[in-house]
């Protein structure tokens, strides 16, 4: 009885452990996937005159070359963000590169000056963002949808990771002189 009684409490306690272990699993899962972080591409700027020619490269190997003016860069996604069940489930959120232009910092400058603007939609692609607006309820796994902005100093020789979280765009210094 007495032998009876301790493998019970043995199971009970590896039971409990393991249900321990399952939370503390589920939990460390879920927060990973939704501080998850997928990779967009890289742009590198070399300055030329009063201009910069800037190179986004994505992870297809894709590279695209233009030119830019101002002293900032902003990079404009649409995106699409799944419910967070969706999420847990391993649904990343969709993207779509929108445009690219070059900005100033200075307000007045910018209105003065005519900002160079480079459009990055990809021509004949299936259009999930605007389906996404159309029939939201047909597709109840979404969210939401909306535009995501980031903007960074131009700098010569300097170049930035760009990465897309479930709540938008994220662009880092990958090089340069300083990590402003």
């Amino acid at each position: 009885m007495l032998r009876s009684a301790f493998k019970f409490g043995l199971t009970g306690l590896g039971g409990g452990l393991a249900a321990v272990a399952l939370l503390l699993g589920s939990n460390f899962w879920g927060y990973s996937r939704l501080t998850h972080e997928s990779e967009v591409g890289a742009i590198e700027f070399k300055r030329q005159g009063d201009v910069y020619l800037a190179v986004l490269s994505t992870p297809h190997n894709d590279k695209k070359s233009f030119t830019l003016k101002g002293d900032e860069w902003q990079l404009d996604t649409r995106l699409i963000k799944w419910k967070a069940w969706a999420t847990l489930l391993g649904k990343d959120t969709l993207y779509q590169l929108d445009r690219i232009s070059g900005r100033y910092r200075d307000a007045q400058k910018q209105l003065e000056e005519r900002p160079s603007l480079v459009d990055l939609r990809e021509n004949g692609v299936v259009d999930v963002w605007a389906l996404a607006r159309d029939y939201p309820d047909i597709l109840f796994m979404i969210d939401a949808q909306y535009g995501s902005s980031v903007f960074l100093p131009m700098e010569d020789g300097v170049s930035y990771r760009i990465t897309m979280s479930n709540t938008g765009v994220l662009a880092r210094r990958a090089n340069g002189v300083t990590d402003q």
